[in-house]
């Protein structure tokens, strides 16, 4: 994978605020809540992927 270089005039920010931290930090008021249903989706697969769990404590 070829590696890129970003540059300050390339960043997506003009200038980093503690506001902008905090407001991504945090979900609106119409987001799901603990307990809501999820919504009906489909998440469709581009490969098959094993998972082994090796010397786990349980």
């Amino acid at each position: 994978m070829p590696q890129t270089t970003i540059t300050g005039e390339e960043y997506r920010f003009t200038r980093l605020r503690t506001t902008l931290l905090l407001d991504d930090l945090t979900f609106g008021r119409d987001a799901p809540t603990p307990g809501d249903r999820m919504p009906v989706f489909d998440l469709p697969a581009i490969a098959v992927l094993t998972v082994a769990v090796v010397g786990a404590m349980l």
